[in-house]
């Protein structure tokens, strides 16, 4: 039998995944809950059992990231994502490049979800028109049996 985590062993827990998935601290997260009193950014439920989702767009992955050495040795890298460039500098390329993608992580957090809501914008390839025409398409078949 596994002993119970503490509050500071899975707010430890959670901060990690926080940063690395989407390069924000678990303060953040706190914060951007607070800004919409702890419910989900769509829906305005509160959570259930399960924190609020962090939404983020997933096509920041491919944004091409330039690097480039520069005449002082350093490394420079520059990535351009929903039309911000961002740019860095470092000793290392890798690091320049990691620099780089921390940037682009944080730039595509948008919100705080529920679960459901989350899921359904998954469903809808991130794509306004698609939840448009959802939209228009229960409101012409609203009532009708």
């Amino acid at each position: 039998m596994t002993k119970p985590k503490t509050q500071a062993q899975l707010d430890q827990i959670t901060s990690k995944r926080l940063m690395k998935n989407y390069g924000i601290t678990l303060e953040k997260y706190r914060e951007m809950c607070k800004s919409r009193n702890d419910v989900c950014w769509i829906c305005g439920k509160p959570p259930g059992k399960v924190r609020l989702s962090v939404d983020h767009d997933h096509s920041w992955k491919k944004v091409k990231i330039r690097t480039e050495k520069t005449k002082y040795d350093n490394w420079k890298a520059e990535a351009t994502y929903h039309e911000v460039t961002y740019t860095c500098f470092h000793k290392k390329r890798s690091g320049a490049v990691l620099e780089i993608k921390g940037y682009l992580k944080r730039a595509s957090v948008r919100g705080i979800l529920c679960s459901w809501c989350n899921r359904g914008l998954r469903y809808y390839h991130d794509k306004p028109e698609l939840l448009r025409s959802a939209s228009e398409y229960l409101k012409k078949h609203q009532g009708v049996k």
